[in-house]
């Protein structure tokens, strides 16, 4: 069961670190490619998401 819950955890750190990672980039594709296109809001929107996303996975610790 320790295991279990070991490697549970493990696979959370890992999202959470996927989810800073495509953040990163999203915000960097933004600056850098999009400043003033169309489609700037739509990353924005996901970017949005994507936070919104963290804040949801903040509050269940004890999955």
């Amino acid at each position: 069961m320790v295991a279990e819950v070991n490697k549970l955890e493990l696979m959370v750190q890992k999202a959470d670190s996927d989810l800073d990672y495509l953040q990163y980039r999203l915000e960097y594709e933004i600056k850098t490619n999009h400043p003033h296109s169309a489609g700037q809001k739509n990353a924005v929107a996901i970017l949005k998401e994507l936070s919104a996303t963290r804040a949801i996975k903040s509050h269940m610790p004890d999955l």
